[in-house]
């Protein structure tokens, strides 16, 4: 039996290839014009594309197969590159147990898609590197991310997992059947959004407070973002463009919400998030633009990498942001941002490059960190040399690994300006000879990778991005920018097959199209449009629109699949309704329907939105936070009634009679306080509160503690904004039940079962007054089947106390 592999994060860079590199025999990859696969095409793995010439060979030779799934930046991958498929040892024990195929998922997202679905339902969580373990028809048995080569400190090695999938496929086939089939029907389930499809319904009226909640219950209030808080300090921290663009629109939008305050919440949230990362370390302060993640919750330490989405998406929240407030260091933001595009990214034909390595010469950030003495020598004798040490943090102690500093602003600019006596503008101007000195001399040292393919879809994302600071920003270079890179898309990636996913120099791949080209491209074209009042660009928008519909569209629930119909060299057609990194693609695609209905007066376009937000309604109830395209997409349907239905129709999402709500499906997990309320305590002594669970049959939640590390397990906390002075000093969770699932592997996992009591205790303070206390208790769970996992949930619990003195 094979266990499940602990996950590691894993996205950044690319170690370039050695001139040694080249000398070495090719594999089939060498004939790529993917610089991931190029990569690895001088591996001694005998590595196949994706393609059916694998899969025959695998039946003919009766093999399972090995596919591998990456990405130019990522820097997990090319370490597993350079300690596993460069040994040659290793590579000997692949070949004589696999047949082995390379994908890059930028270039086949669906690819990535599917697989990464079941890898989900495997294990739990997913990153990259993704290595699943195949039947030689496609379906998976097994799956992982990084491993290291060799078994290391009790942890199994690479070569030690190869050796025991051979085994098992030697000696118990049968079993591998049952897991293939399993797991492929839970990926199945995942990947085509089952679970959304049978919960939906009519879309609540307080649609976007409640989803502003979900967001407020996540955020950090002292360094924006929604993610790392003071209790998981080294959390990851992304950007999250689409939160940032939901923010905003409520802000503007405070009918939406019903309330002028949630409207000001969702200002400050925004502002608050965006600019602790205009000060981080995961912003360049020399060249502009942002690198992909943070690593902590300070935003200082990034993974270097820097993709063009990223920037594309920055741009349009910064230039929204100088819209909005005004605020002259947005525009300034906006600015550098476009500098960067256009100075790094820009190919000469017009489209843009997709990403930069994190890593130099094997080293992550080696390009970008400073010792204090470099800075302090290219500085010397300069105007203002003392004020730029001071502002970015060159005095204070190294922020990166104790030895190199990452520039960073190290102070907020209220106690900068108060304490230099300058405003911010002033300040920046006066450091700008300093930052110009420093780009060139980090400009004359060696380079990232660059991955220098152009994808319609993120090229689509940066047209729109570049139109939004031309017209939001008043930036007129960035909207040549923008128009260049649109022609270059009409004149190659266009094609009577349908868009092109992507191109190389004068070479074109077959591969696609897919939904993300068609909603970027139309989202930019669109905004384009806006920006310049050209009409060609909204013509050309509408007409990829129309063949988004007919090529994309779920023409049974609604919605919008990843894959053109027919599609055939993957076990299920993927659709994704959630925005991450990237914002939804049929998410973004709901929202350029609404927009070209009421630009064109189109009903087609209207009604394919409508049945788009229906599909997704699922999550509205129980994730909105995780949907937020969907989530705008239905706010705007709910703020135009000519567009919420159909002429003569009732609009019963958007205006439904209060005195008939609509039926909603029971929740699999309820949550209610046990015993009677209000609670007594005495000030100065701590009270159990107890919170019971009752989860319905054939679906349970994950025990706390979890038994397997990528399970998420059911966590009862305090709500401290909403709290007042009460402290939660601890909860005793019940033991959980051992249980084999086939959604997490071949080891049984701890989970709660019918129902489970979760004992809080709280104190309240010796300075208490009598009197009563609210306070909001909030259940964090993810509830699943034996077979597939519904979205991580909460539940908020309000629980009165009555404190007496003692």
């Amino acid at each position: 039996m094979i266990r499940t592999i602990p996950l590691i994060l894993a996205l950044a860079a690319f170690v370039p290839v050695a001139a040694q590199e080249a000398a070495k025999p090719a594999n089939r990859l060498a004939r790529s014009a993917s610089p991931y696969l190029l990569q690895h095409a001088h591996n001694p793995v005998d590595w196949y594309p994706w393609g059916p010439e694998a899969f025959e060979r695998a039946k003919k030779e009766n093999k399972p197969i090995f596919l591998s799934v990456g990405y130019a930046a990522c820097h997990w991958c090319h370490v597993m590159e350079k300690e596993s498929f460069s040994d040659a040892s290793i590579a000997a024990l692949m070949n004589d147990a696999f047949v082995c195929v390379k994908v890059d998922r930028e270039e086949r997202p669906d690819v990535d898609a599917v697989y990464m679905a079941a890898l989900q339902s495997f294990s739990g969580g997913g990153g990259w590197p993704m290595n699943m373990i195949l039947m030689p028809d496609g379906r998976p048995f097994f799956g992982m991310t990084y491993m290291p080569p060799r078994d290391k400190d009790g942890d199994e090695g690479f070569a030690t997992l190869i050796a025991r999938v051979r085994a098992a496929w030697r000696d118990n086939r049968a079993e591998l059947e049952r897991d293939a089939s399993n797991l492929a029907t839970a990926a199945r389930r995942l990947a085509a959004a089952e679970a959304g499809l049978f919960r939906r319904g009519p879309v609540r009226k307080d649609l976007a407070a409640h989803t502003l909640q979900e967001l407020a219950d996540q955020f950090d209030p002292n360094y924006g973002g929604f993610g790392s808080t003071s209790r998981q300090p080294k959390a990851p921290k992304f950007p999250e463009p689409s939160i940032l663009m939901f923010l905003w629109e409520m802000a503007e939008n405070p009918a939406v919400l019903g309330d002028a305050s949630k409207a000001m919440q969702a200002h400050e949230m925004a502002l608050t998030t965006m600019d602790n990362i205009a000060r981080g370390g995961i912003r360049d302060h020399l060249a502009g633009g942002i690198h992909r993640y943070s690593t902590d919750r300070y935003w200082t330490v990034p993974h270097f990498e820097k993709m063009l989405y990223d920037n594309a998406l920055w741009l349009t929240v910064t230039a929204t942001a100088f819209a909005r407030t005004g605020d002259p260091r947005w525009q300034a933001e906006v600015q550098d941002t476009v500098t960067f595009l256009k100075t790094t990214m820009t190919q000469l034909q017009g489209g843009f490059d997709s990403s930069l390595d994190a890593d130099t010469e094997g080293q992550e950030g080696l390009t970008y960190l400073w010792t204090k003495s470099e800075v302090t020598e290219a500085v010397e004798g300069m105007a203002d040399a003392d004020l730029f040490l001071w502002v970015y943090g060159v005095k204070l102690p190294p922020n990166f690994e104790n030895r190199d500093h990452i520039l960073a602003i190290a102070e907020r600019w209220p106690s900068l300006t108060e304490e230099n006596k300058l405003t911010e503008p002033e300040i920046r101007t006066r450091l700008v000879p300093i930052r110009q000195k420093l780009l060139e001399i980090r400009n004359r040292r060696k380079q990232p990778f660059k991955d220098d393919k152009c994808l319609t879809s993120w090229n689509g994302l940066a047209i729109g991005g570049l139109a939004d600071a031309a017209r939001l920003a008043k930036n007129p270079e960035a909207l040549k920018l923008a128009e260049s890179a649109a022609r270059f898309l009409l004149d190659r990636h266009v094609r009577s097959s349908g868009l092109a996913h992507v191109s190389r120099g004068d070479v074109i791949s077959p591969d696609g199209p897919f939904l993300e080209d068609y909603a970027y491209f139309v989202d930019g074209l669109l905004k384009l449009h806006a920006a310049s009042g050209d009409t060609k660009w909204l013509e050309e928008g509408r007409k990829l629109a129309i063949e988004m519909i007919d090529h994309f569209e779920d023409k049974k629930n609604g919605g919008f699949f990843e894959t053109v119909e027919g599609s055939t060299d993957l076990f299920v057609r993927p659709r994704n309704w959630f925005d991450s990194a990237l914002p939804s693609p049929a998410g973004i695609a709901t929202l350029v329907l609404i927009e070209l209905a009421e630009r064109t007066k189109d009903e087609r376009f209207a009604a394919a939105a409508r049945r788009s937000v229906d599909a997704a309604s699922g999550y509205f109830t129980t994730s909105p936070d995780s949907v937020l395209s969907f989530v705008r997409a239905a706010a705007k349907l709910q703020a135009k009634p000519a567009l919420a239905a159909e002429a003569g129709s009732k609009p019963e999402s958007a205006t439904s009679d209060d005195s008939k709500p609509a039926r909603k499906k029971p929740k699999p997990v309820k949550a209610a306080i046990a015993g009677e309320t209000p609670v007594e305590v005495v000030a100065g002594k701590s009270v159990i509160v107890t919170v019971n669970l009752v989860i319905n049959d054939g679906y349970h939640t994950y025990a706390n503690p979890p038994t397997d590390d990528s399970a998420k397990p059911t966590e009862l906390r305090l709500d401290e904004s909403a709290s007042g002075p009460v402290r939660l000093l601890g909860v005793e969770y019940p033991e959980g039940k051992p249980k084999q699932l086939s959604s997490t592997g071949l080891e049984p996992v701890a989970v709660y079962e019918k129902e489970a009591a979760l004992k809080a205790r709280l104190e309240v303070p010796v300075d208490t007054p009598a009197g009563k206390i609210s306070i909001v208790l909030v259940v964090d769970y993810q509830v699943c089947t034996d077979q597939f996992c519904l979205p991580p949930a909460k539940e908020r619990i309000p629980v009165e106390l009555k404190v007496t003195r003692p």
